[in-house]
């Protein structure tokens, strides 16, 4: 066997020997680094976002550097994230113990009908007073009979309570809940990050950058659902304006949309530009897990495999262009199209 890299798999210390080998990874980071079997997460706190983006910089050229020393090649692409920006404010107290229809007062985050029923955890940031509410429902269609939970992040900036609700009824034993003291967890005037996981189970809503890092209330639920749904809203008359990154689930099924634009060429990353046919233009897409979608040129037989530039993506650019015509990778069906709705 001969190997340049890596260690052998299969093999009874396959597992140590790659623990040795990726140790060294996180030797030079200058942020706070937490490593699990090959998994590596990297958390940094700055003063304003300038110092903050220079910081992340840094690490990430030292990840570089440490994977041409021993010829790993990551994958940046391997995951995508959609960022939806949305304002909320309702009128009103409200709360899953005591509004039965509690999710028409939410706004739905999932853009571009993603399938969200893969996804255990949820990063933001909001800016608001007091009164944040994440609701996960186990409906698609916005139905509050179905079962819940509701995360209410500083309830009168006072308590943090995580809710579970079996239906829409408001009986005593259709609801349990676990709260802790967050005095001041919100801000009136400052983005603030948080997260959500939901993993098996084992609700949790913590703060900062980093999954399972600075926990604030938990709650452990033996009748966990499918989460297929997730809403925002803030109550007690507070407006709330909330970041959020929604993560992409892998789920293509070989269908392609054109957006309905003619003439319409996308100025994502160009991975390959190839001379083929329509059909394997869209077949070497479909193969690839980072290609996102293709420009094609039909009179020339041009094809051009197109990828995000970044794993976080908030839209993407275009610009006419006579004779080609772009086509979207959708992830969920015919309707988690990206390029046709950001």
């Amino acid at each position: 066997m001969n190997l340049k890299a890596g260690v052998p798999q299969g093999s009874v210390l396959g597992l140590f020997l790659v623990l040795i080998f990726i140790n060294g990874n996180a030797d030079d980071m200058i942020g706070l680094s937490r490593m699990y079997a090959d998994d590596t997460s990297i958390g940094h706190t700055a003063p304003d976002e300038t110092t903050l983006q220079s910081m992340i910089n840094i690490d990430l050229q030292n990840n570089y550097s440490w994977a041409n020393d021993w010829l790993v090649k990551f994958n940046p692409n391997k995951s995508v994230h959609i960022t939806t920006n949305v304002s909320t404010k309702v009128n009103d107290y409200v709360d899953a113990l005591g509004t039965a229809d509690i999710m028409n007062y939410a706004i739905d985050i999932s853009r571009c009908n993603l399938d969200l029923s893969g996804i255990t955890s949820l990063m933001f940031e909001i800016k608001a007073c007091d009164n944040g509410h994440v609701l996960l429902s186990n409906s698609y269609v916005r139905d509050s009979s179905k079962p819940l939970y509701e995360i209410l992040i500083g309830e009168d900036n006072y308590y943090s309570v995580i809710f579970y609700r079996t239906d829409d009824s408001l009986e005593p034993g259709s609801y349990i809940f676990n709260q802790s003291n967050t005095y001041n967890i919100l801000n009136c005037n400052v983005y603030l990050p948080f997260w959500i996981s939901w993993a098996d189970g084992d609700i949790k809503l913590g703060t900062g950058i980093l999954v399972d890092e600075n926990v604030l209330v938990s709650f452990m639920n033996p009748h966990h659902f499918e989460v297929r749904s997730i809403g925002v809203f803030t109550s007690h008359y507070k407006l709330g304006i909330w970041t959020i990154q929604v993560e992409v689930s892998d789920k293509f099924t070989g269908y392609f949309d054109s957006c309905s634009m003619e003439n319409t060429k996308s100025d994502m990353v160009v991975v390959d530009a190839i001379k083929c046919s329509a059909m394997r233009c869209a077949t070497s897409c479909g193969m690839s897990k980072t290609c996102m979608g293709y420009n094609f040129n039909s009179a020339m037989n041009r094809c051009e495999l197109l990828s995000f530039e970044s794993n976080v993506v908030t839209d993407i650019p275009n610009h006419l262009e006579a004779g080609w015509r772009f086509y979207s990778k959708c992830n969920n069906g015919k309707t988690a199209c990206l390029g046709c709705c950001l």
